[in-house]
């Protein structure tokens, strides 16, 4: 009766060894696990994706210093080219964020955009904000690409111009503008930055900017100028607030001039 205790005992020993085992095996943090494989991989968006603003074609750098996966990419919609200034990939936050400030050359301004990719790693769904437009755009990925994934992205260490928009602390420099180039100086601080400068119409006339402030607040800042028109003496006034998805790339403003208003916006040229 005893050696019989004794062999039920090493059995049942045995038998909770092999369960442990196979638990350790089907853990979620087994080093076999099929999604502990993929966690460490990155579905590449590289390639044309088509869209209702033309082919938009991206294409994956590497990783910042965050871990976010860096994505460069252009288009052309209709004669107009437009190039994405900044982009990252979040690709573990919801089944993959895709987050981009852009760049239209020829209207010479900034949007924003944001897409979510779907399930099926095919289509890119999302919303743009383009100075007062804003609307739906959905990416879908063009015929003949299948999907691919990356691994051991290259930690970038010189990012270049792809880097996200910050907030507007000084107005001062050079900004285009749909009246001109607009050039800006700073001549001191008393309850905000004190301002001064010209702006350059296409046609060669130059307007002064006689004074102005630019002022932080709870809305991002905002920036007030008087201005005068030599060629018909006139004076003018325009109360412009930094775009809050691109806050240092963009400023949104209105002119009020003998009685008529319209918009105003300066934006800052594209790094070379």
């Amino acid at each position: 009766m005893q050696n019989l205790r004794k062999t039920y005992s090493a059995a049942l020993s045995l038998c909770l060894i092999a369960v442990a085992l196979f638990a350790t095996l089907d853990s979620p943090h087994s080093i076999g696990n099929s999604a502990s494989a993929a966690s460490s991989s990155v579905v590449d968006i590289s390639g044309p994706w088509n869209s209702q603003f033309g082919t938009i074609n991206l294409k994956v750098e590497g990783k910042d210093n965050d871990g976010q996966v860096v994505v460069s990419g252009w288009w052309n919609n209709g004669g107009s080219t437009a190039e994405i200034v900044y982009g990252r990939f979040h690709p573990a936050t919801a089944g993959g964020i895709l987050k981009v400030e852009y760049y239209v050359a020829q209207r010479q301004i900034y949007g924003y955009a944001e897409f979510k990719l779907s399930p099926n790693l095919t289509v890119l769904t999302g919303k743009y904000d383009e100075t007062d437009q804003h609307g739906d755009w959905v990416l879908t990925r063009a015929k003949g690409f299948s999907t691919k994934y990356l691994t051991d992205l290259q930690v970038l260490t010189n990012l270049g111009r792809n880097k996200h928009s910050t907030v507007l602390t000084n107005p001062a420099g050079k900004w285009n503008s749909n009246f001109g180039v607009v050039e800006l100086q700073t001549t001191g601080n008393t309850r905000g930055i004190l301002i001064n400068g010209k702006f350059t119409r296409p046609d060669g006339k130059v307007g002064k900017i006689d004074s102005g402030t630019y002022l932080r607040d709870s809305k991002g800042g905002l920036m007030r100028l008087q201005y005068s028109t030599p060629w018909n003496n006139g004076k003018g006034s325009g109360t412009f607030r930094p775009d809050l998805k691109i806050a240092d790339r963009q400023l949104l403003g209105i002119y009020e001039e003998a009685g008529q208003t319209g918009q105003w916006i300066l934006s800052r040229p594209l790094p070379k």
